[in-house]
């Protein structure tokens, strides 16, 4: 593929992208804030535990799937365990969200590709690049501490 297919391509999967996301934004994400430029949350079970911070280890679960519906991450797998401060190597651009969130909450939070998979999308779970995501997450536990945490693991 030449340069100029590359960029043609690259240009209409945006275009396809911004077009679906404006036609979602307007149907299906009334009640929901823009926390930040494509980033949209919307909790839907308050919590009744300790709140997230950045120095709090949380462990949460969630579903992802594309706007299109497409699942690429279930509910019932692996927690996910990390403290918000740290370098974890997740994509999402969802620390907002989650510290608004605390202990036994449920939110779901709609990202635009540049604040997910990007241009690169995620092959592993067949996102393509310039997808947009939604992510209904659950957080299950909040500590103060790592060892505060471990305790937790340890006893569940």
């Amino acid at each position: 593929m030449s340069k100029k297919e590359h960029i043609a391509e690259t240009d209409s999967l945006i275009a396809a992208e911004l077009s679906f996301f404006d036609t979602y934004l307007k149907d299906s994400l009334e009640g929901f804030t823009e926390l930040s430029p494509g980033v949209y949350f919307q909790e839907i079970v308050k919590g009744k535990g300790k709140m997230v911070s950045d120095t709090s280890v949380i462990a949460l679960t969630m579903r992802g799937s594309t706007l299109e519906g497409d699942v690429f991450y279930e509910e019932d797998e692996t927690p996910l365990s990390f403290r918000l401060s740290d370098e974890t190597g997740i994509p999402f651009n969802w620390n907002e969200a989650i510290r608004l969130m605390s202990e036994g909450g449920k939110g779901i939070l709609v990202l635009t590709s540049s604040n997910a998979f990007g241009n690169k999308g995620f092959p592993q779970r067949k996102v393509g690049p310039y997808k947009s995501i939604k992510l209904e997450i659950t957080i299950g536990k909040v500590a103060a501490s790592p060892q505060d945490f471990e305790k937790y693991s340890i006893l569940e």
